[in-house]
């Protein structure tokens, strides 16, 4: 199955609402909804069954470093962070190389976390490389206790959606999650439809059992991974 363009969820979308021009709706305007009904999906999607747009980046740590910014990190700006998991040594996850969690964290516990209370206090270095957690505030992503030595990190997260027509006809879902490209183009085919004096109600159907077919994706997963998001990233 080849993925859904923006050209093809427009197209789509009209014959739907049996429009056969963008002289009501402009292409501009078109543009802007099939964006935002990109955006919903994915996010739906992310929600269900974050693995369908999972990528692993790995990275060194240095030591004594308090935060990096995770824009340069992952070079792109992050929609969530899944895990963030640490091995001995610098290479694959392999038997001999066997990664542990670093937790998430809510920013403000920090200071509470490594200095303040005498149960959450780390005493040994063992300790502390062996509970580091992290938070991410904007952009920057701590480390909690400061790492004191070089840390080697596996980072699994989900990048931001790309914008429809940047580049032109790029594909929904950044051409993943082929089998929800429909998905999207009924999303688009509402939003168009709430613009028109006389509606059709089918297009609402057709999105409400779309809805239901990636709300059923959760149900095909066993554990559900911890989520860090920047404040104000949704």
């Amino acid at each position: 199955m080849s993925a859904l363009d923006l050209d093809d969820i427009r197209t789509n979308a009209k014959t739907l609402l049996d429009i056969d021009d963008d002289l009501f709706i402009s292409s501009t305007q078109q543009i802007a909804l099939a964006n935002i009904a990109n955006r919903e999906v994915y996010k739906m999607i992310c929600r269900a069954a974050p693995d369908m747009f999972l990528t692993v980046n790995t990275h060194t740590w240095p030591s004594g470093t308090e935060s990096l910014d995770i824009t340069t990190v992952l070079s792109a700006e992050p929609y969530q962070i899944i895990s963030i998991m640490e091995t001995p040594n610098s290479g694959a996850i392999s038997d001999s190389n066997r990664p542990w969690n670093w937790n998430p964290m809510d920013y403000r516990d920090r200071a509470r976390w490594s200095y303040g209370s005498t149960r959450n206090r780390l005493d040994s270095d063992n300790e502390r490389k062996y509970n580091t957690r992290y938070s991410l505030q904007g952009n920057l992503l701590f480390a909690t206790p400061i790492p004191t030595s070089e840390r080697f990190l596996h980072i699994s997260w989900i990048p931001q959606v790309t914008a429809l027509g940047d580049p032109p006809n790029h594909e929904v879902l950044d051409g993943k999650a082929e089998q929800f490209g429909d998905a999207v183009c009924y999303r688009l085919a509402v939003l168009m439809n709430s613009k028109q004096e006389h509606q059709n109600g089918s297009v609402d159907n057709l999105w409400f059992e779309a809805q239901q077919q990636i709300k059923a994706l959760s149900r095909r997963q066993i554990q559900r991974s911890p989520r860090v998001r920047s404040r104000g990233r949704y």
